[in-house]
């Protein structure tokens, strides 16, 4: 059974973020966000069934897991930890993009849109967009590896 410390996916989350508004959180509230943005991102589906156990202790702050299919540990190490940085990126990123002032100017009035708000949503929601397709090609492709159809079975 392989294990994964939290702060390595953190240290990887925080190599795909330049969020600056981290330094004023007070380090019990950055400890929250960042344990709720590990356990929503992976308790997706999709990134659960490629386990055939796994299991989160945020008391040592661990994930232990054994992978339905496994290339090596280094290999399976650095592919749990892409996957799971990637969903806390996406879970970063899904309040900023449902924030109220979004929200208003996609249902008030023409008077309250806001032409660079409209643009900075598209952004964010493309990025999103950017990020879970990068996430689901990086399992797709590992999953190719295990094609019964390529295997000849």
């Amino acid at each position: 059974m392989a294990s994964l410390s939290y702060e390595i996916i953190y240290s990887k989350f925080f190599s795909k973020v330049s969020a600056y508004d981290f330094l004023e959180l007070p380090q019990e509230h950055l400890d929250d966000f960042l344990c709720n943005w590990i356990h929503s991102a992976a308790e997706k589906p999709y990134i659960r069934r490629l386990f055939s156990s796994y299991s989160m202790d945020d008391e040592i702050h661990q994930i232990t897991y054994i992978m339905r299919y496994t290339i090596d540990e280094n290999s399976d190490l650095s592919f749990v930890t892409e996957i799971i940085a990637l969903g806390m990126v996406m879970e970063w990123l899904e309040p900023k993009i449902n924030n109220i002032s979004n929200i208003a100017q996609l249902f008030g009035s023409k008077e309250e849109k806001f032409f660079a708000q409209a643009n900075h949503l598209s952004q964010l929601q493309n990025l999103m967009q950017s990020i879970s397709k990068k996430q689901r090609r990086i399992i797709a492709d590992r999953g190719y590896a295990w094609n019964s159809y390529l295997d000849g079975e």
